[in-house]
């Protein structure tokens, strides 16, 4: 089918569930109205605009409308040639004002694990950048594709010496802290022991790792301590 402003428009508003808006609407704060669309939903026909029509979607306006926005996204992370994903991602991640934008496009954004010396320097970057949602964007990347042997170290040193006093950036913190928890334990208590990080990302931590299968109930008692009775903010010093 050949799209254009009007029948895709069209389109899009005869996929929505009133159901899901409501739905939507109370876990999502954005500037662009929501219409309800569920993701799967969204996903499948990504999927399907992208075998030929990538240019002719992106380049249909987004009309403010949140799903429309996470479709070109899902439409991007499509994008097989590195020297266009690198274009799209740059553009793309401009328009991230909420956390489901964020997560839901780097997820589904693959082509990270083939080219990842740009996008760990581009993550720093974005973490580094004060703006909550490029932060999160980074926090992220990092997250989803740099929690392994090659990277823990330097994710820790950058971490380390961050600070943020946005909500949505805390949050993908605690939650990158508490997966590294799972999967690098002993690094990960020692970065907490002596993080400069503050409480509000500390509990978040905490609350998410309580909330984990994959964490014994010893060390989920170890962070609960750690968190709640031990530290001592002033004795915070810089992870090195």
């Amino acid at each position: 089918m050949k799209w254009n402003e009007d029948n895709f428009l069209s389109y899009i508003y005869s996929l929505r569930d009133e159901k899901y808006r409501e739905f939507t609407k109370k876990l999502v704060t954005s500037k662009y109205e929501i219409i309800g669309i569920r993701i799967p939903v969204l996903k499948k026909l990504a999927k399907d605009l992208a075998k030929n029509n990538i240019d002719e979607i992106l380049n249909i306006s987004s009309h403010d409308i949140f799903e429309i926005y996470m479709l070109k996204g899902l439409v991007i992370s499509n994008i097989k040639d590195k020297s266009e994903a690198r274009k799209q991602f740059l553009k793309y991640i401009e328009f991230i004002d909420n956390w489901s934008l964020c997560d839901t496009f780097i997820s589904s954004f693959k082509i990270i694990k083939n080219d990842k010396e740009f996008y760990f320097k581009k993550a720093t970057e974005l973490i580094n950048s004060s703006d909550e949602f490029k932060e999160r964007v980074g926090l992220v990347i990092m997250l989803d594709y740099f929690l392994d042997d090659e990277s823990i170290d330097e994710i820790f040193k950058l971490i380390g010496k961050y600070h943020t006093e946005k909500y949505y950036s805390k949050m993908a913190l605690a939650w990158l802290l508490s997966v590294a928890y799972v999967k690098y334990l002993d690094k990960t208590k020692k970065f907490i022991e002596n993080s400069v990080l503050d409480r509000d990302i500390l509990k978040m931590t905490e609350r998410k790792i309580k909330d984990s299968f994959r964490v014994s109930s010893a060390d989920k008692e170890w962070i609960i301590k750690k968190v709640n009775f031990e530290l001592n903010p002033k004795s915070w010093t810089v992870y090195k």
